[in-house]
């Protein structure tokens, strides 16, 4: 297996500079149990020489649309002979252990581990998506794009670009795929939240796949990540500026509130 991690990324360069450094360390342990891995970043700022310095690959793509800038990174893979790609975010690790054991060339790998580190990096919680195809990260062989011309995203889309991958993988293919799934532990999986550019905050995915949620982050994910990457990430929240309280903070927080009030009433009758 030749893998290919494909990262397209955007500003947050305090960020990007620790999940290059756990990506970084995710290849070099897959190198020592004999698998080449490499990763391609996809961008139009400072985060390219990030990547040179992080010793990846890079395709440069304005920021128009994120479809677009997922689909040079497979084609990348295509035009460069990976067998196989792993679309991840420049906000996310993954346990290079996740990649290890082969499977099926025409299957899905994926899991229903996701584990989330709020935007203050106060709260780690563990999610259990199980929906459809998990959660992943979604890695599948080369060759299930082919007939989408490696580029399987619509291209104008700026989210719901997993969705659009796996619709074009079924059109092309002439069949839904099949999934493998390697569920290995609740932290195989991380992404950091930002209170900036943020698609999907931590609260709404805590309150809708949370099974437990840790008060000290560094020391669950310390059990799985090497010291110094984990202290890199702390690090970096500890130097973010304080985020002001908005009023859709103060909307959420009246609405969690009434949620809590309706399940207390609920257990007092019952």
């Amino acid at each position: 297996m030749r893998l290919l991690f494909v990262t397209p990324a955007h500003l947050r360069y305090s960020l990007s500079a620790v999940v290059f450094a756990q990506r970084a360390d995710t290849i070099a342990s897959l190198a020592a149990a004999g698998i080449e891995s490499q990763c391609v970043v996809i961008a139009c700022d400072d985060n390219l020489d990030l990547a040179r310095s992080a010793g990846f690959a890079v395709v440069e793509r304005d920021n128009s649309h994120l479809g677009q800038r997922w689909n040079d990174g497979y084609e990348y893979a295509a035009d460069h002979g990976y067998t196989h790609i792993a679309p991840i975010g420049s906000d996310s690790w993954v346990d290079h252990r996740y990649f290890l054991n082969p499977f099926p060339a025409g299957q899905i790998l994926t899991s229903v581990h996701y584990a989330l580190v709020n935007e203050d990096g106060g709260r780690l919680a563990e999610l259990a998506v199980e929906p459809a195809g998990g959660v992943g990260p979604h890695t599948f062989a080369t060759s299930l794009i082919a007939k989408a011309g490696n580029r399987p995203v619509e291209e104008s889309l700026d989210r719901g670009c997993d969705h659009s991958l796996l619709t074009a993988i079924t059109a092309a293919n002439g069949k839904a795929p099949t999934y493998a799934w390697r569920n290995l532990h609740p932290l195989q999986y991380i992404g950091f939240r930002s209170h900036d550019l943020q698609l999907n905050p931590y609260q709404p995915l805590r309150d809708r796949y949370s099974v437990h949620e840790h008060t000290d982050p560094w020391g669950a994910l310390a059990q799985h990540y090497p010291s110094w990457i984990v202290k890199l990430a702390q690090t970096h929240y500890e130097s973010q500026p304080p985020r002001r309280e908005t009023a859709a903070d103060r909307a959420y927080a009246r609405a969690e509130r009434r949620r809590l009030d309706r399940e207390a009433r609920t257990a007092r009758v019952a």
